[in-house]
């Protein structure tokens, strides 16, 4: 299972509203490329895009299953019509980043990159982010639960709740942290 040269370096299911289980695999590859797999039964490879020059590090999928993301080492953020199959939009990041999540709704996306998290709008023209959460070290993993809490989890051992009130977060200055609060629970 690797249509692109090198390892695969990103992987995200796609569950389709009102299935159990997945009927889509999307990849990344250390040679920049993305596939889409079908996962039913046989495992497919039904296409793949040369999507970066560098190492794919995160890729997400929004819930309609139309639209991905895809982010990578050569710092760029690409926008993919799932459809069409091919590049919609292309941005250079202020630096590379290491991982994507969509929120459920799909309405907003995560971006890590090393301590610091950045929440974006999907409808937005511009890449400003909406919200920053800054850490005070590495951030390996992050989690929506639900709309209203982003779940981050620390190499220090720590794990923080931020609460997003909808009408804060999408309210808060660009950049900021207003209407953001956290919790955290040291090991």
């Amino acid at each position: 299972m690797a249509p692109g040269e090198g390892a695969v370096t990103a992987a995200v299911f796609h569950t389709p509203t009102g299935r159990s289980t997945p009927t889509h695999l999307l990849t990344g590859s250390a040679d920049g490329s993305l596939s889409i797999w079908g996962v039913g039964g046989e495992w497919t490879c039904l296409k793949t895009f040369k999507a970066h020059t560098k190492e794919v590090t995160g890729v997400a999928v929004h819930p309609s299953g139309r639209v991905a993301l895809s982010i990578s080492r050569d710092g760029t953020l690409r926008i993919w019509d799932l459809v069409k199959g091919r590049s919609t939009f292309a941005t250079k990041l202020p630096q590379a980043a290491e991982a994507i999540t969509f929120s459920p709704s799909g309405d907003v996306y995560a971006l890590l990159a090393g301590a610091v998290l950045s929440m974006h709008s999907v409808a937005a023209e511009s890449s400003t982010a909406l919200a920053t959460l800054s850490h005070e070290r590495r951030v390996l993993c992050h989690a929506f639960h639900g709309e209203d809490v982003l779940l981050t989890g620390c190499d220090d051992g720590s794990l923080h709740a931020w609460s997003i009130p909808v009408s804060g977060c999408m309210g808060g200055s660009p950049g900021g942290g207003a209407g953001l609060h956290t919790q955290s629970r040291e090991r």
